[in-house]
């Protein structure tokens, strides 16, 4: 995948260095739209553009850059993960076994390659290390070295769900880190006060999308569902309706922390996203769950208030 990325990559750049060369004009049918639908995308094509014009001394259209825009986008959305290989621990009944397997791979065949079949007495005699995760039909009381999820004997629908988050929380369906925006991440920003975070972000996200309306009217501060707050100065700041089409994650990292019902707020996330399953929300809250037991690691982040080095936080605990 990287190298039919980076072959079509050069092709586009080459395409567009004859494009400049012999003043040839061609139009981008969507190359209005894509800024804002497509706004990481297009960071990366601004980011290609200002390369280029260093070396060839001439500014690239802007079809150029919704090109380059496209390439991106088509980039970061098509990496398909290869198959899980789970374990499926069962009863003594052998058609159930079969039915179970069944049932599972019909509706996560794509994602999913179970393996192998096995009873939970014969756990131990199992090489954890050739599973990504184990399913089981029957309570598992143990500590185990990799992953699991208990289901009911007779899987139903409520089950099959529980397997589809399972998935979505653990195993990256959400590459969380394509969500976040250069542009709508800032640091060492100096808050005075609590009611200032608004005033910040509202500042913040025009500069990305001028259309964009005030956040007052979507905000429920004092609701837990719509402010959650972790350990370890870090909070979401989840907003009650969305504000556009787009999945807009925006990261305010404060100078220096302000007080909130008595706690330390230090790393302030905005969350507004089309997201009806919960799977974006329910992976970045257990990305933050996981994170603030880690204090030396979001101490060592605000020291390093970068974007890098954030991306590579929630990619690490991903």
């Amino acid at each position: 995948m990287i190298m039919v990325f980076f072959s079509r990559f050069q092709f586009y750049i080459e395409t567009v260095l004859l494009c400049v060369r012999y003043n040839e004009k061609i139009r981008h049918p969507l190359y209005d739209e894509l800024k804002t639908t497509y706004p990481l995308a297009y960071e990366l094509a601004e980011i290609t553009a200002t390369i280029i014009e260093k070396h060839i001394h001439q500014s690239l259209s802007m079809s150029s850059l919704a090109f380059f825009t496209t390439i991106f986008n088509t980039a970061i959305n098509s990496q398909k993960p290869q198959k899980k290989k789970v374990l499926l621990l069962c009863g003594l009944d052998v058609a159930s076994t079969k039915l179970n397997t069944f049932i599972i791979q019909e509706r996560f065949g794509n994602q999913i390659d179970i393996v192998k079949t096995s009873q939970y007495y014969k756990i131990f005699e199992e090489d954890f290390s050739a599973y990504d995760f184990i399913i089981s039909i029957v309570p598992i009381h143990n500590d185990l070295p990799i992953p699991h999820i208990n289901i009911s004997q007779t899987i139903d629908e409520d089950d099959l769900d529980k397997i589809e988050n399972y998935l979505s929380y653990y195993f990256n369906k959400n590459r969380l880190e394509t969500l976040f925006h250069p542009k709508l991440y800032k640091d060492k920003v100096k808050l005075k006060s609590f009611k200032s975070i608004i005033t910040e972000f509202n500042k913040t996200l025009k500069g990305q999308y001028p259309s964009i309306k005030s956040l007052k009217s979507n905000i429920i501060m004092n609701d837990q569902k719509h402010f959650i707050t972790f350990s370890h100065k870090i909070a979401v700041l989840k907003l009650n309706k969305v504000l556009n089409n787009n999945n807009i994650l925006s990261v305010l990292l404060l100078e220096k922390p302000i007080s909130y019902n008595k706690q330390d707020i230090q790393i302030i996330i905005l969350f507004s996203c089309l997201d009806n399953n919960r799977y974006i929300f329910n992976t970045l809250t257990n990305i933050l769950e996981i994170l603030s037991t880690h204090p030396n690691e979001i101490d060592e982040l605000l020291e390093n208030p970068s974007y890098p080095h954030f991306l590579s936080l929630l990619k690490k605990y991903q």
